[in-house]
């Protein structure tokens, strides 16, 4: 499927046949390391989000809910707003990984939903913009722990 007729990642996990369970059954190779030696560096974790943080191209890693409770899937977006200070939401664009690379991420130009600000898992660091063979590509300076519906 081209990325420009995927599905949203809001389509994809709704909207999906396939159960949560077989989907968890399928985690990918990179959610089977172990995340031990992860560098809290990463990000800024959660006890230091706060709305003032939250601008137009600040990168987030964010928590996508499932039908069942307590499983949900995690992903990278962008800010195109701030925080709505009525309602908690912020326009956000995703990014998917490419191949399994948990360092390098695509931009999914028609991926834009709002999401609430307690769906922020943390702040990440910017990524460096590359572009590859007339593509544009989303390079982090470390692993980022993404867990995407295929």
């Amino acid at each position: 499927m081209a990325s420009n007729d995927r599905p949203s990642i809001y389509k994809t996990v709704y909207n999906s046949s396939s159960s949560d369970d077989e989907d968890l059954m399928t985690i990918s190779v990179r959610q089977q390391k172990d995340t031990s030696n992860v560098d809290a560096s990463t990000s800024y974790g959660k006890e230091s989000v706060h709305i003032n943080l939250i601008s137009p191209g600040t990168y987030l890693l964010i928590k996508v809910p499932t039908q069942k409770a307590n499983i949900y899937y995690r992903y990278v977006a962008t800010c195109q707003s701030g925080v709505d200070h009525d309602d908690g939401e912020i326009l956000v664009t995703f990014l998917r990984s490419v191949r399994n690379n948990t360092r390098k991420f695509k931009l999914e130009v028609k991926d834009v939903s709002y999401i609430n600000f307690d769906q922020i898992i943390s702040i990440i660091p910017t990524p460096v913009l590359k572009k590859e063979h007339n593509r544009e590509y989303y390079y982090f300076d470390r692993d980022i722990d993404v867990y995407e519906k295929n």
